[in-house]
């Protein structure tokens, strides 16, 4: 089935499928719930208000990855009752913090860096909704995501390469029914339809939803400092335990600017406001 969903999404992008075939597509699939990803930033925004209106999704899930701004939390679930849309927020169930990876995980030896972004990501964003579909099984989950081709010129490349408008990861399976939009049409449903963006995303282009450091700026770390003080005591108590056990990476965030890379599935699960700090 893998093969054939990678042959398939494929076909899809050189015919431009997108929007509601993709649903029909993944139905003739075995899929039966949907729900989309939202994280709080400007894109998975338009992707969750959008999809509610037009696409009749079952719902909405966003992932509460442990690592989240101050405040995260409450923010999505007073928002989400403001716009009328069904939340419910997934955490991992067996109870492992970002704490426990950073210090524990032989893969990461510390902080995790962009090289490590796949890692970290399993463990903070991945773990949650494989919870979820292992114990929802007969709702034979896709999750929509957000991901769109041309958000940014310099990953432009990269996801026509890796992504598919449908793709599937063991029991995971995701569609991308906006993956043909432009910067152009994200802005203006944005601005037309006053979409809600979390504050450090909208203030300061600081993801809310995720510090776990893989992809912050050089600069992002004294950002941190000012704009999420709670966040920022959390990281340099870390940092300092992380020197005493000895491990390689004792330091939150990137010395130098991220590359633009990431792994197919990175693209389905993180989407685009993981990474948009221009």
């Amino acid at each position: 089935m893998t093969k054939y969903l990678t042959v398939l999404g494929k076909t899809l992008l050189r015919n431009n499928i997108a929007g509601l075939q993709l649903f029909d597509i993944a139905r003739e699939c075995g899929r039966k719930k949907f729900y989309v990803l939202w994280s709080g930033g400007g894109d998975s925004g338009v992707v969750t208000d959008y999809m509610i209106k037009h696409m009749a999704v079952d719902g909405v899930k966003a992932v509460n990855t442990g690592m989240h701004g101050t405040g995260w939390n409450e923010w999505m679930q007073e928002t989400a009752y403001k716009m009328g849309w069904s939340l419910e927020i997934l955490k991992r169930k067996d109870g492992k913090t970002y704490e426990d990876i950073i210090l524990n995980n032989r893969s990461l030896r510390g902080f995790p860096h962009f090289g490590m972004h796949m890692i970290i990501m399993k463990e903070l964003k991945l773990k949650p909704l494989m919870d979820y579909v292992r114990d929802h099984k007969d709702e034979k989950v896709c999750f929509v995501s957000g991901v769109w081709l041309e958000e940014s010129s310099r990953r432009e490349n990269s996801m026509r390469e890796y992504m598919l408008p449908i793709t599937r990861e063991g029991n995971l399976w995701f569609i991308a029914p906006m993956w043909n939009w432009t910067e152009e049409q994200f802005g203006q449903y944005r601005k037309e339809n006053n979409i809600p963006i979390s504050p450090q995303n909208k203030e300061w282009h600081i993801p809310m939803d995720c510090h776990c450091g893989a992809f912050a700026r050089p600069e992002e770390r004294g950002l941190l400092s000012v704009v999420d003080p709670d966040q920022f005591t959390r990281i340099t108590n870390l940092e300092q335990e992380c020197s005493k056990r000895g491990l390689k990476y004792c330091r939150w965030g990137n010395e130098n600017e991220a590359k633009e890379q990431l792994l197919p599935l990175e693209y389905y699960v993180c989407g685009t406001d993981c990474k948009r700090r221009e």
